[in-house]
């Protein structure tokens, strides 16, 4: 049986000759099918994967590991133009972890950062846009479904939210 790694790289191998094998695939406007949305480029994925004698069962999960690396090669083959008119992001989805990985660690580092003040621009902008859109998500007719003792809670806590939002608006405004 091989090992992850293994499969890993005969995964990107697969991921790209089929990328490779688009050159040869066109659309009706006479380009590349580099989106691999063609019927004859699917026909041929399917008949390449029946040959492969790839069990029903697992096809799905292994076209979906191999879209995941043709991406990946296509990020690294076409240019930012080209992906974009594919629907494509020039960021691939490793990067877009990695990035969301940070936003959340921003966010995670305001409200975890053990009760210091926030000073900078980006972490007093990143704490008020995190808590209007906390605030956002919570659904009155949930707040009147609570009951008495939270929602006199709640009451409190919202005043004190009001205060401080009511200050923070005023240092704020550009006068």
């Amino acid at each position: 049986m091989a090992t992850d790694a293994e499969k890993t790289e005969l995964l990107r191998t697969t991921a790209g000759a089929f990328v490779s094998a688009r050159e040869h695939f066109f659309t009706k406007e006479g380009t590349p099918d580099w989106g691999g949305r063609t019927h004859a480029y699917r026909s041929w994925v399917r008949e390449n994967m029946i040959l492969a004698e790839v069990p029903a069962a697992d096809a799905s999960a292994l076209q979906a590991a191999i879209r995941y690396h043709s991406g990946n090669i296509l990020r690294g083959r076409l240019d930012s133009e080209t992906l974009m008119s594919l629907g494509m992001r020039s960021a691939s989805p490793r990067e877009r972890s990695a990035e969301k990985q940070q936003r959340n660690s921003e966010i995670l580092s305001v409200f975890g950062g053990g009760g210091q003040a926030l000073t900078g621009a980006d972490e007093i902008v990143a704490a008020s846009r995190t808590i209007e859109a906390v605030l956002r998500r919570i659904r009155l007719d949930a707040v009147v479904a609570l009951t008495p003792e939270a929602r006199n809670e709640v009451a409190a806590l919202a005043e004190a939210i009001n205060t401080r939002s009511k200050a923070i608006a005023a240092a704020a405004a550009v006068t």
